[in-house]
């Protein structure tokens, strides 16, 4: 878990492992890098690349492969960047 909100994401990765214990890990947005390929499941939350913000991406490039499953939550525009 990624969050920009530290506290939300420990409380979030300690709720998942109470379940599946290992399966998820807090680290800082900005230690994200390009080694993304070692997660099976990214969920993009935040507000970048929706209609109006021209914000940076956080995920890099070279940070995703084919066998992950991706979720980016935005829903305007209908395609983003990532």
């Amino acid at each position: 878990i990624a969050s920009r909100n530290e506290d939300t994401g420990k409380t979030l990765s300690k709720a998942i492992n109470t379940y599946r214990s290992g399966k998820a890990e807090f680290l800082q947005l900005s230690h994200l890098g390009s080694n993304g390929k070692k997660y099976s499941l990214v969920i993009n939350t935040t507000p970048v690349g929706m209609k109006g913000n021209a914000s940076k991406p956080i995920i890099k490039d070279g940070f995703l492969g084919k066998n992950q499953t991706v979720f980016d939550i935005v829903y305007n525009p209908l395609v983003t960047p990532l």
